[in-house]
C-alpha cells in the first residue's frame, strides 16, 4: 500500500490517496492512479513503487520542469540523485529538496565529512548574527548541496526545503 498526499501552494494537505497496489502512476493524464489538474504536472509524470528493502523509490516519467528529492539522506545517495535528475531537467526547471536546515556555507564542512555516513547527527551551525548553535541535521544533504551547487540555492526562511533553477 503506497499513500500519496498533494500539497497545496501553501504545503497544506489538499488531497490524499490510498493507492492499494505495489506502484502509482502520478501526472495530469486520466490514466493515472492520482490525477493532479495542474499545468505544471505533466500528463505522466511520475511513478512511485518500494524498492526490494521496502523504501519508495520516485521514478521521473520523462517531466523537465522540476523534480522534489526525498530519499536517503547519506550523502553519496544523495549526490546521487541530484547527479540523476539535474540533466533531465529543462532549462528553467527546478530541483527541489529538503532537509537542508541552511546554506551549506553556515556549518564546518570538516566537521559534517566525519559525519556524512549517517543519516541525523548533530553539527555546529553558524547562524543569521555569527553565533554558533548546534542544530540536529542530515550532514549528507549539506555536503551533497554544497558540493554541487555551493550556496547558489534557493532556501525557504523557517523551512528545510531548498531550490535549484537550471
Amino acid at each position: 500500500m503506497i499513500w500519496v498526499e498533494i500539497l497545496s501552494r501553501h504545503q497544506e494537505v489538499a488531497a490524499r490517496f490510498r493507492i492499494a497496489g505495489t506502484e502509482a502512476r502520478i501526472g495530469r493524464g486520466y490514466t493515472n492512479d492520482v490525477i493532479v489538474d495542474d499545468p505544471y504536472v505533466a500528463p505522466e509524470h511520475l511513478r512511485l513503487f518500494r524498492d526490494e528493502a521496502g523504501g519508495l523509490v520516485v521514478e521521473d516519467l520523462g517531466t523537465a520542469n522540476g523534480v522534489f528529492l526525498d530519499g536517503s539522506h547519506i550523502y553519496e545517495d544523495v549526490l546521487s540523485d541530484i547527479d540523476a535528475y539535474l540533466p533531465k531537467l529543462r532549462e528553467g526547471g527546478i530541483l527541489f529538496g529538503h532537509d537542508l536546515y541552511d546554506l551549506p556555507s553556515r556549518f564546518d564542512r570538516r566537521e559534517l565529512l566525519g559525519i556524512a555516513a549517517v543519516n541525523n547527527a548533530t553539527a555546529d551551525y553558524r547562524n543569521r548574527h555569527g553565533e554558533v548553535e548546534r542544530v540536529d541535521v542530515h550532514p549528507g544533504v549539506i555536503l551533497a548541496v554544497q558540493d554541487r551547487f555551493g550556496d547558489e540555492i534557493e532556501h525557504f526562511p523557517k523551512s528545510v526545503v531548498w531550490a535549484k533553477q537550471v
